[in-house]
């Protein structure tokens, strides 16, 4: 069972023997049904936690070493010290446009799983 969340003026928590709805009323919870609410279930508090270990933040983790990776060798490379940023930038550019894509991939496959 969730906690409860407020919404629209009331009390409301998700659970039960058979996942449900429920409102604050008279002092104690009324099973509501399913099908009049616009809003889904609240988020689980215990998802949290997994952000940190997740596929799309992998790939972004996965993205900022490369970056990191693209740095070091730019400096290692180029002679003039000076260029490093002008060489640099569209590097790093097209790193953060394929990692943020690869990202948001890796996030719309990990809600597909979730949702099943």
């Amino acid at each position: 069972m969730e906690g409860p969340v407020y919404r629209d003026g009331t009390w409301w928590q998700y659970g039960g023997t058979e996942p449900q709805w429920q409102k604050w009323e008279g002092g104690r919870w009324q099973s509501q049904d399913k099908s009049n609410f616009p809003f889904p279930p609240p988020p689980s508090r215990w998802h949290t936690w997994q952000t940190a270990d997740s596929e799309p933040f992998y790939v972004f983790l996965l993205g900022v070493l490369a970056a990191i990776l693209a740095l070091g060798i730019t400096v290692a490379v180029v002679q003039d010290k000076t260029l490093v940023a002008a060489i640099l930038a569209p590097i790093i550019g097209v790193i953060g446009a394929f990692a943020g894509h690869a990202a948001g991939h890796a996030s719309a496959i990990s809600v597909m799983k979730q949702k099943t």
